[in-house]
């Protein structure tokens, strides 16, 4: 893409202004002073994003990689800072203790490939990922966003972002300042990454392109059960409810596992349960059960699903929901 296209890019971002709220009014409005970073228009209109927003996450994180990689995720940013439904999320994020760090990488099975406009996209099997763990959390953002249309980067890998940033690095963050780190790493919250990144796509593109957002926020219960069937990546992880028992709820959903992935995930979940710090992990499970966190968690993914269930139609794709259940 190249450093001056990316400049030329996020100028182009600060000129268009914000992106428009997809319903009005709601708990994920922004908890300071709208004064501070936005004036909150009459209901339907959008919020008018001012520097500081952008400002204040690009000082918060640490941007690594060459000047043409922070140039791009200063621009992804300033981009995220136009979403009304995720202002009070980066309020949060901003004010959460411990470091965060976010960067491009390399990973395997991308592909990039020439649209029918004559513009470049990317397919790849993992678009970006949260790595946390005690004393580290990064967020990798796949490499290909730098070598697509600028345009179509900016719009794809900001939501990519949005789900990383404000839907797992935020809520681990919360969750190691609760003293919560050992069991969070078990705690499924890809549901809620989902939804604060097709809140991003539905306010800042006017479109959610993944079919399976209309069934996760018209029936939330059974696609957050479905995602530990359809996403390997969620086959080892713990609903709130399972927290109480993990072991149990491991070895049964490994017995109807239908891929080798999957059960790798669940055999790794289980050797940190069964293992010589697994007593102490299981009673930090069941702590964790209880604790208000998981309420405030359960109060934001509810919130972030109204928003998206009170959006026009239109900007869903509709199809069938048999297979995330």
């Amino acid at each position: 893409m190249g450093l001056a296209g990316i400049l030329l890019l996020s100028a182009a971002v600060a000129r268009a202004g914000p992106g428009r709220a997809i319903v009005p009014g709601s708990e994920l409005e922004p908890s300071l002073p709208a004064a501070a970073d936005a004036t909150i228009r009459p209901a339907g209109e959008p919020v008018v994003v001012r520097e500081p927003v952008s400002a204040a996450l690009q000082n918060r994180l640490e941007l690594a990689g060459t000047a043409e990689e922070r140039a791009l995720l200063r621009a992804l940013l300033v981009r995220l800072a136009a979403a009304p439904g995720l202002r009070g999320l980066a309020e949060r994020l901003n004010a959460a203790p411990g470091k965060l760090t976010v960067r491009f990488a390399e990973f395997p099975g991308t592909t990039l490939y020439e649209r029918r406009t004559g513009r470049w996209s990317f397919d790849a099997r993992v678009a970006a990922h949260f790595v946390r763990a005690e004393g580290e959390a990064v967020i990798e953002l796949n490499r290909a966003c730098l070598r697509i249309d600028p345009e179509f980067a900016l719009r794809t890998c900001a939501v990519q972002l949005a789900h990383e940033l404000l839907g797992h690095a935020l809520a681990w963050l919360e969750a190691a300042e609760a003293g919560l780190a050992s069991a969070y790493l078990h705690f499924d919250d890809e549901a809620l990454a989902k939804l604060a990144g097709w809140t991003a796509a539905a306010e800042l593109d006017g479109r959610i392109p993944d079919p399976e957002a209309w069934c996760a926020v018209s029936q939330p219960e059974a696609f957050r059960k479905g995602l530990k069937r359809t996403y390997p990546y969620s086959a080892g992880a713990l609903s709130r409810d399972e927290l109480a028992d993990p072991v149990g709820t491991l070895r049964a959903r490994r017995g109807a596992a239908e891929s080798a992935l999957a059960r790798g995930y669940i055999d790794s979940a289980l050797r940190a349960f069964e293992g010589g710090a697994g007593e102490d992990l299981r009673a930090a499970c069941r702590a964790a059960a209880a604790h208000p966190l998981l309420d405030a968690l359960e109060r934001r993914s509810a919130a972030l699903r109204l928003r998206l269930l009170e959006a026009p139609e239109r900007l869903f794709r509709f199809g069938s929901c048999s297979e995330y259940y």
